[in-house]
């Protein structure tokens, strides 16, 4: 490879003027090309990955005097397919697993068109993009990318706990003792945090903005609910069922 007709005269004592003023012209010769029998060159530009933008809603249920968790329950949206994505699933601590009639499983889960699924909810891992992914996947039979970006707008209400049983501590903790900038604590809960999550043949990319409900409506959940509209006279229906779960 040569250079000819290298010229500096465009630099002045001032500093560099604009090269486009500089009639000198870089001439390159690829001749040593030749001895290439065959070049492939591939480029793998991140920033032309299609992103794929969720609304997803998430609800928890712990114990707290047990430090015990018991559920996470997603329901997700996104019109970023060829078809629309609206899928709801429960995740139940694995615990209880044979505590639960089968039968009663898969009747609530075909009443509710929602998958049930049971797993550690110790908080050690995401769950939430684990099931996201399964859903995709075994729902609506998707083969993800090698890379894939994700923008996820996260609805909840006022609990950061949601956020830990949701995304797991490895992830949350880093925001909630401020190692990490993106999370924030004000009337609500908000913030913009970042999470990469492997899967077998995937790198999935995420962006999670935090949308807390509380900043809404600083009263209950029940008085946003009404405030929109929503029948609310079955949402204590199952409240004695959980009381005596355990």
């Amino acid at each position: 490879m040569t250079f000819e007709n290298l010229n500096f005269d465009f630099l002045d004592e001032e500093g560099i003027e604009d090269f486009t003023d500089s009639d000198d012209v870089l001439e390159i010769s690829f001749d040593d090309m030749d001895h290439l029998e065959s070049v492939e060159l591939e480029v793998v530009n991140q920033n032309f990955v299609k992103k794929k933008v969720f609304e997803i809603a998430l609800d928890t249920e712990f114990i707290t005097s047990t430090k015990t968790n018991l559920s996470l329950q997603v329901h997700v949206k996104s019109d970023s397919f060829t078809f629309p994505i609206d899928s709801k699933f429960i995740v139940l601590n694995q615990n209880y697993q044979d505590d639960i009639d089968p039968v009663i499983i898969s009747k609530f889960s075909e009443d509710c068109k929602c998958k049930i699924y049971f797993d550690d909810l110790t908080g050690d891992q995401n769950l939430l993009m684990k099931y996201l992914i399964v859903t995709l996947q075994k729902e609506y039979n998707m083969v993800l990318e090698d890379i894939c970006k994700f923008e996820i707008y996260t609805y909840f209400y006022f609990s950061a706990k949601d956020l830990l049983i949701a995304f797991g501590s490895e992830m949350m903790l880093p925001y909630f003792k401020k190692r990490k900038p993106g999370f924030y604590r004000r009337r609500s809960h908000g913030g913009v945090l970042d999470n990469v999550y492997y899967t077998e043949t995937s790198q999935v990319k995420s962006k999670i903005i935090l949308k807390d409900l509380y900043g809404m409506d600083p009263g209950s959940l029940d008085n946003l609910i009404e405030s929109c509209g929503i029948n609310t006279s079955k949402k204590r229906k199952l409240d004695i069922y959980k009381t005596n779960m355990l």
